[in-house]
């Protein structure tokens, strides 16, 4: 009798560790989302938009793209000016934003980063295009830089959008 009440309490243990394990997974889960959720901030708006604005006096213009694609297109990356947030960048969509004339560093950020220094010209207008890559358990960002006229041509088949903090 000691043998069987000794089985029930050690497969009692075990469903219960078991069910331990499965609740801690499930709110780490739970708590993983609403981390991503929360830390996005801010938000993505569309713009109605015949083409690029000319960049203003003095500054330069930087357009960011990425093509709609099917691999990769369900993630969407922040891009930060050093370590500033200038927007988001997702599939089939672009955002420009002004900047200074000088060095930059564009980063993209997922579970990794890319990075991407630039200079920009006073009055000039600089083409930036992201795409993601596959990554252990998200797409990975690539920033590479893109000529004139690809990036306007690039442009014309996808949406423009801004980010609003």
């Amino acid at each position: 009798m000691r043998t069987t009440e000794s089985s029930r309490h050690e497969s009692h243990v075990q469903e219960n560790g078991e069910d331990q394990i499965v609740k801690i997974i499930s709110h780490a889960g739970i708590l993983l989302l609403l981390f991503s959720l929360v830390g996005c901030g801010g938000s993505v708006k569309r713009l109605q938009l015949e083409s690029l604005p000319e960049p203003p006096a003095g500054k330069g213009l930087v357009c960011f793209f990425r093509d709609g694609a099917f691999l990769g297109s369900a993630v969407s990356f922040s891009v930060y000016d050093e370590r500033e947030k200038i927007g988001v960048l997702q599939s089939g969509t672009y955002f420009f934003v002004e900047a200074e004339p000088g060095l930059h560093t564009y980063v993209a950020k997922t579970e990794v980063s890319d990075r991407l220094h630039v200079v920009v010209e006073e009055n000039q207008t600089v083409f930036i295009a992201g795409s993601a890559k596959l990554g252990a358990f998200v797409g990975q960002p690539v920033l590479r830089l893109a000529n004139e006229s690809e990036g306007r041509a690039r442009i014309k088949e996808l949406r423009p959008i801004a980010w609003e903090p």
